[in-house]
């Protein structure tokens, strides 16, 4: 892993556990101090083990056998892997689009919606990180992940929030 690999790690997580912290503490804490801080620190727990394993699954990763040709200087050509987001946005629009409309039009005070909202955003957050810090030498799991990460990151935020509330 490179140094701006580890800058966005470390950058994503200061983030997303100082906003996570912020508006988790500012919704409990009108009811009890002591769960505003309990279900605070869950959560920075939590972003650190999900950035944790990401750390160590980037580390662990073979890099990707799907190459393309480049031509060098020399007129040899030279195996490169560049991740590109242009081929996999058609697939990450209707994924989006069309759960975060279904979810909208449930009648379930809007807690579908707004797991869906999150998980959104943590999909593009996840690419973000990907593109920024594995563009160049990007494995079969991320082109997964930036493709088809969006579900599975909604469903785990689904248990996460029943496991909250």
């Amino acid at each position: 892993m490179n140094a701006t690999a580890k800058t966005a790690v470390a950058t994503s997580f200061l983030v997303t556990s100082l906003l996570g912290v912020c508006f988790i503490y500012s919704f409990w804490a009108s009811s009890s101090l002591a769960m505003a801080w309990q279900r605070s620190g869950l959560f920075v727990v939590a972003i650190a083990g999900v950035h944790f394993l990401g750390f160590v699954l980037d580390t662990n990763q073979a890099p990707s056998v799907a190459t393309n040709p480049v031509l060098t200087q020399s007129g040899t050509e030279e195996e490169t892997s560049k991740l590109t987001l242009l081929p996999f946005l058609p697939a990450i629009l209707i994924q989006q689009i069309s759960v975060l409309v279904l979810t909208a039009l449930l009648l379930d005070g809007g807690m579908a919606f707004h797991r869906s909202c999150l998980g959104a955003i943590g999909h593009w957050t996840c690419i973000a990180a990907i593109l920024i810090g594995r563009r160049n030498c990007a494995t079969r799991i991320d082109e997964f992940i930036v493709k088809w990460g969006f579900i599975p990151l909604t469903m785990l935020i689904r248990v996460f929030d029943d496991a909250i509330h």
